[in-house]
């Protein structure tokens, strides 16, 4: 009893149906594939892509902000003061929104709240640094005034220096 056929016409039949599975198998095995692929494009386009560019857009705004602190800094008036906090303020503002358009997109909760944290630091930072340089600016108003006073002192101090030394001293002991 042959459990295998020992004609040649049975040898190919066998033959042909193997090669007939084998390919109906990989015709399965592939499309399954496929499909596997097909959904894991579908999340990377659908949910990381996104992420990664609201990720990207905090980066340039943070960017942007660190760009323009120099800038608060460096205001020799209240009008440009005024100019560079406003600038400055809006583009926190940006950055409260690109945080939020990344929480919409990912579920990382705490990662999120960390940076919200660290954007109502920023605003924090921007607000007392225009503070700094408001005081800043209002000691620079009064330091004319205070530099004139200190000139009027000095020269009224070497006045009487030069009267004082005019007077004769006798360190002699007679």
């Amino acid at each position: 009893m042959a459990i295998f056929p020992q004609t040649i016409r049975g040898k190919l039949g066998l033959a042909f149906g193997v090669v007939a599975a084998a390919a109906i198998v990989g015709g399965v095995v592939g499309q399954s594939s496929y499909d596997v692929i097909g959904q894991k494009l579908a999340i990377i386009t659908e949910v990381s892509v996104p992420s990664v560019i609201a990720a990207q857009r905090i980066g340039e705004v943070t960017a942007r902000i660190a760009a323009a602190a120099p800038a608060l800094h460096s205001a020799d008036s209240g009008v440009a003061l005024t100019a560079q906090h406003d600038e400055l303020t809006v583009q926190v503002s940006e950055l409260r929104a690109a945080v939020e358009d990344l929480a919409r997109l990912s579920g990382e909760a705490e990662s999120i709240r960390k940076m919200n944290v660290l954007t109502d630091k920023v605003a924090s930072t921007v607000t007392a640094q225009t503070y700094s340089v408001t005081e800043r600016l209002s000691m620079s108003g009064s330091t004319p005034q205070f530099s004139r006073s200190l000139k009027s002192q000095w020269r009224n101090s070497a006045f009487q220096a030069l009267m004082l030394s005019k007077i004769p001293i006798n360190l002699s002991s007679d």
